[in-house]
């Protein structure tokens, strides 16, 4: 599907890709190719995304979740006996847009707010929910920075950045969220007739931006005109010592 973003989940030393409209497919490294497989007991035409959570494969469509088979991570009848199964979200403020792994669970993205899964033990519904109070909408995956290394993902939302655990999402560096609305490049044009920079502004008034983290040590937010398809600039911010730093370069 056009403009759905493509997901991965690793689970039992083996990573799984999801193309929304394609299907599943895992890596072959011996041949170096891509082998499609099917994830029996579900529509794939629904599926948005997959993700691994405590043991289970985990796809999504716009309103359910559904789990996996915990012998067969491919294996999604519904049966009592694997544990695969599927429910639908209450608390969901919008369309899901994407779920991201976090310590024993995941966060579920929608387009209006975000609800925390955590593992439950039970077979029958692994899972328990929790709407995040304040949690604000994500439009799409590369908004969220996640790694399985650092217990909390940060996320550009609706209303700003917002630091996410299974427990809450709160509002962080709203110095930042200020410049990233204010649609003003920090690239500087230095005049040496009057020794003066002149900030240079984004003629639509809009960033496309993405949000990463690198080296489990930094934050990295990139962005650039939205009519690019590409990113210009970056801002990091160096979680060990507690600063922010800028870089220019296309990526």
């Amino acid at each position: 599907t056009i403009g759905e973003e493509i997901t991965f989940a690793y689970l039992k030393d083996q990573t799984y890709i999801f193309i929304p409209g394609s299907g599943a497919y895992v890596f072959d490294m011996g041949n170096g190719v891509f082998n499609a497989v099917a994830l029996s007991g579900l529509d794939e035409e629904r599926i948005k995304g997959i993700v691994a959570a405590s043991g289970y494969l985990v796809a999504y469509d716009s309103d359910a979740i559904y789990f996996s088979s915990l012998i067969t991570p491919t294996d999604f009848v519904p049966s009592e006996t694997t544990g695969a199964g599927s429910t639908k979200i209450l608390g969901l403020g919008g369309a899901i847009t994407g779920c991201l792994p976090i310590d024993n669970g995941f966060i579920i993205y929608t387009t209006g707010n975000m609800v925390a899964a955590s593992y439950s033990g039970n077979s029958l519904l692994p899972f328990s929910f929790k709407e995040l109070k304040g949690s604000a909408g994500v439009s799409a995956l590369k908004y969220v920075a996640w790694n399985p290394a650092i217990p909390y993902h940060v996320a550009y939302t609706g209303t700003g950045l917002q630091q996410v655990d299974k427990n809450q999402a709160q509002h962080v560096f709203p110095e930042m969220t200020d410049f990233l609305t204010s649609g003003i490049l920090e690239t500087c044009l230095f005049d040496p007739a009057t020794a003066t920079f002149s900030a240079f502004t984004n003629t639509t008034g809009e960033f496309n931006v993405a949000l990463n983290y690198v080296l489990n040590r930094y934050l990295v937010i990139s962005y650039g005109r939205a009519s690019l398809p590409y990113y210009t600039h970056a801002l990091v911010f160096d979680m060990a010592i507690g600063r922010w730093g800028k870089v220019v370069v296309n990526h």
